[in-house]
């Protein structure tokens, strides 16, 4: 049951994901690039426009990874091995993982503020600070499944 609730909650995150990754990027991009007038774009709202967004879905791809990795840990609960230490390994990755994306997705949307590119700034922040939660709560759960597995193998090797 509560691995079917994970991977039900894997799969609608990344239905969402895939939202905001094919439709909310570009359309924010346009019309942060364009405004709201409907014009053809000059060869430098181009450039802005496309490295913007292959910036944006490049710090996307980890988060989709992640998911991948989640889905991976909702096995060891169906498989009642969620304090195992492959668990607490596969919970710190996704954490480093989540770290290092935030630290480049914030950077990048720092920069597009100085540059006056980004007009959705205050959500891509309220998005970075969900993420840095997310994260910091991965690298809590595996230090919870870390500490789990080794006091398994202690009352194991006692018994």
């Amino acid at each position: 049951n509560m691995c079917f609730l994970i991977r039900s909650a894997i799969l609608i995150i990344a239905a969402c994901g895939g939202l905001v990754v094919c439709f909310w990027y570009p359309f924010s991009l346009s019309l942060t690039v364009t405004g709201a007038a409907d014009c053809f774009l000059t060869s430098i709202q181009k450039a802005e426009f496309w490295s913007q967004l292959i910036f944006y879905w490049i710090t996307s791809l980890p988060c989709f990874a992640i998911l991948c990795t989640g889905w991976k840990i909702s096995t060891s609960v169906k498989n009642n091995t969620v304090f195992s230490a492959v668990t607490a390994h596969r919970l710190n990755r996704c954490g480093n993982v989540l770290f290092i994306d935030l630290a480049v997705f914030s950077a990048g949307n720092i920069i597009l503020l100085l540059l006056e590119l980004n007009s959705f700034a205050l959500l891509y922040f309220m998005t970075a600070a969900i993420g840095f939660a997310t994260a910091v709560m991965c690298k809590v759960f595996s230090q919870i499944a870390e500490k789990a597995a080794e006091q398994k193998n202690e009352l194991e090797s006692f018994i």
